[in-house]
C-alpha cells in the first residue's frame, strides 16, 4: 500500500514537473515567438514607418522653402541698404534730390547723374529678384518704374532744359519718380521680408 501511495506521489510530482516545464517552455516560446516576437514586430514597424520629421523631408521639409525665402529677403535687404547710402548721401532723396520738382537742378546734369545712379541700383535689385518676382512685387514694380523714368528723362533731354512745355511736364513726372527712387527701393526691400 505504501509503495502504491509512493508511486502515485511520484507520478504526481513528475506530472507537476512536466506541466510546469511545459508551461515554462510555452512561456519561453511565447516570449521568443509570441510576446517577444510582438515586441520585435513593434520595433520593426516603428523602424519601418517613417517618422513625422522624416516625412516632412530634409531640413524640416515644407518649412525649408519658407526659411530660404526669408533668408534671401533678409540678405537682399542688407545688401541693398549697404550699397545705397553713399549715393543717397551724395545726391539726396525726396525733396532733397536734384530731381525733385522743387529743385533748381531738375533740368541740369546734376539730376541726370542722380538718375543714372538711381537707375543702377534699380537694375541691381531687378537682377537679384529675377525669378522671385512674386515675393518682391513691390520692389520689382519700384525698380521698373525707376528704370522707365530714367530712360524717359534721358530721351527727353531733360538735363538740357527743354523749352517745350509738354517735355518739361514729362521731365517733372520722371524727376518725381527718380527723387523717390532710394526710399522706394528701400521700402520694396522691406516689404520683400513679408513676400510683398
Amino acid at each position: 500500500m505504501e509503495r502504491t501511495q509512493l508511486w502515485w506521489r511520484a507520478c504526481g510530482v513528475m506530472a507537476g514537473v512536466v506541466l510546469l516545464s511545459a508551461c515554462g517552455g510555452g512561456g519561453g516560446a511565447g516570449d521568443a515567438d509570441g510576446e517577444g516576437g510582438a515586441g520585435d514586430g513593434a520595433v520593426m514597424s516603428a523602424e519601418a514607418a517613417p517618422s513625422a520629421d522624416a516625412s516632412r523631408g530634409p531640413a524640416g521639409g515644407s518649412d525649408a522653402p519658407v526659411l530660404d525665402k526669408v533668408a534671401f529677403a533678409e540678405k537682399l535687404k542688407t545688401d541693398l541698404e549697404a550699397r545705397m547710402p553713399l549715393d543717397e548721401e551724395r545726391f539726396g532723396s525726396g525733396t532733397g534730390s536734384p530731381c525733385s520738382a522743387a529743385s533748381a537742378d531738375l533740368f541740369t546734369q546734376q539730376c541726370a547723374d542722380a538718375a543714372e545712379v538711381t537707375n543702377e541700383h534699380a537694375a541691381w535689385a531687378l537682377t537679384r529678384t529675377r525669378g522671385r518676382e512674386e515675393g518682391f512685387a513691390t520692389l520689382t514694380a519700384a525698380a521698373q518704374k525707376i528704370q522707365k523714368s530714367a530712360a524717359r528723362y534721358q530721351e527727353l533731354g531733360c538735363a538740357k532744359n527743354p523749352a517745350d512745355p509738354s517735355d518739361r511736364g514729362a521731365c517733372l513726372e520722371a524727376g518725381a519718380v527718380l527723387a523717390q527712387g532710394f526710399p522706394d527701393l528701400r521700402a520694396g526691400a522691406n516689404l520683400g521680408l513679408a513676400g510683398k
